[in-house]
């Protein structure tokens, strides 16, 4: 079996054809992450921000609505334990860097 050792990269060429799916008017220049739709760069039409590997993560706003009617808000006095256990860890860290020490 072959391992994958490399990354692999996906060039995308768009033709002049190609429009975005929001818009409708615009030249393509990206494709959205979530659903490959293709989408142009305008503030209106997508979201983007800094991926991995100096790359750019691109969402069309259909898909961005998507996934933030999916986000709750989370008080952290709900999640006292959530304290306790970060606490537990960084001890257990700590004691592990002094006896390697």
């Amino acid at each position: 079996m072959e391992s994958k050792t490399y990354q692999q990269y996906n060039v995308i060429q768009f033709s002049d054809w190609d429009r975005c799916s929001e818009c409708h008017t615009n030249k393509a220049e990206d494709v959205c992450q979530y659903c490959w739709d293709i989408i142009c760069l305008n503030n209106e039409c997508s979201i983007s921000f800094p991926h991995k590997n100096n790359g750019i993560f691109s969402l069309c706003l259909t898909c961005k609505e998507r996934i933030s009617n999916k986000f709750q808000i989370v008080e952290r006095e709900d999640y006292p334990e959530l304290r306790l256990l970060k606490n537990k860890i960084k001890k257990k860290l700590e004691r592990k860097i002094k006896q390697y020490e």
